[in-house]
């Protein structure tokens, strides 16, 4: 079987591949910097004395990054023709934004609903009532984080997974909060109690 790469998707990656020699490696390539694309060192990006946050230095140089990236139009890339972008062609990476879109809709949406309620309520009432609900907005909430990531990572590929993007420290940065913030397994035994009725409203 021959599979056929459309013409436009090699000759945009040849002009990626052009803008990051031209563009974005004589950043890397300047003064100290490569201490920062470094993956062993990650003491070079992080402020240890600011809650790990990624330092002023790193963040400027990423900011570099990305206005040259959006000067060059590359940022707007799956966006639609009327913002810079290539419309139809780039349905492949459309179809992902609609679903983390849709997902991020959904998780809002519930988000604000349990919040509301939690307002008109006092906190013994929330921790029997609503326990559920929140646990199934962290949960959620933070799959979808460590998703979207990535879903960015995966879309951009390699250059996706390196430090010239700031993916790569999201996907870090979000992925403990599945760990952190009460786990994955801790939220779904939270509901998983509700559901079945072994702790919660439905055991009273």
């Amino acid at each position: 079987m021959s599979v056929l790469m459309p013409e436009h998707i090699p000759a945009y990656l040849d002009e990626l591949d052009e803008f990051i020699e031209q563009k974005l490696q004589p950043i890397e390539q300047a003064d100290d910097n490569m201490r920062f694309f470094d993956h062993r060192r990650e003491y070079a990006r992080t402020d240890w004395e600011n809650d790990g946050l990624p330092t002023a230095e790193w963040e400027a140089l990423l900011g570099r990054a990305r206005d040259l990236a959006r000067d060059a139009g590359h940022l707007a890339f799956a966006l639609p023709g009327e913002y810079g972008g290539g419309d139809a062609t780039n349905q492949a990476i459309q179809f992902r934004l609609a679903e983390l879109h849709a997902d991020y809709e959904l998780v809002k949406a519930l988000t604000f609903q349990v919040a509301a309620e939690m307002d008109r309520m006092s906190k013994p009432e929330v921790a029997q009532k609503l326990s559920e609900k929140v646990a199934i907005c962290n949960y959620r909430a933070n799959q979808l984080a460590c998703k979207a990531a990535d879903e960015a990572i995966q879309v951009h590929g390699g250059i996706g997974y390196s430090r010239y993007k700031q993916f790569e420290h999201h996907d870090r940065h979000h992925r403990r909060y599945r760990i952190t913030e009460g786990s994955d397994e801790i939220q779904l035994r939270k509901i998983a109690g509700h559901l079945f009725g072994f702790i919660g409203r439905k055991s009273s």
